[in-house]
């Protein structure tokens, strides 16, 4: 999220589904609001309750009179003043083999991390705090002066 809003996680909220079900763990279904630093929103969607068929990622980014959708890394769609254009693959790529290439390309030719550490370190600060959100039921800030705290002790 980080990347499409270009800005900073500063306040992480998180819930779980209870399901009252024997079946399910409520911690398997999460819903994750994050807040930004130039006041956009972005909600993270971790469900294991709906049905096994249907596709099991989806980014949708709404922004500047436009909407973006992308469904399991294998159809995407871009709306922008009542067009859509529409794009398909019949292969399924997340990005992983791209990123091992690039984080060995950048150590055998020492080039700068396609990812800045901040970022890195702000996205599992992000990740930490939810888990902390969904313990305390409650908002939790985010910043770096996190991680001076506990490394000035």
């Amino acid at each position: 999220m980080q990347f499409f809003v270009d800005a900073e996680p500063t306040q992480v909220f998180a819930q779980c589904i209870k399901t009252l079900s024997d079946k399910e763990v409520d911690q398997d279904s999460v819903m994750i609001n994050i807040t930004f630093s130039d006041g956009s929103i972005g909600t993270v969607h971790y469900l294991a309750i709906g049905d096994k068929s249907f596709p099991k990622e989806r980014l949708e980014v709404f922004g500047a009179g436009a909407v973006a959708v992308l469904d399991d890394f294998k159809t995407a769609s871009f709306t922008k003043n009542g067009s859509t254009s529409k794009f398909s693959s019949s292969a399924q790529d997340k990005g992983h083999r791209s990123e091992v290439e690039s984080f060995v390309v950048g150590m055998l030719k020492n080039v700068a991390a396609p990812i800045e550490l901040k970022s890195l370190y702000l996205t599992t600060l992000t990740t930490f705090r939810a888990l902390e959100s969904l313990r305390t039921g409650t908002a939790l800030s985010i910043n770096l002066s996190l991680l001076e705290d506990k490394t000035t002790n």
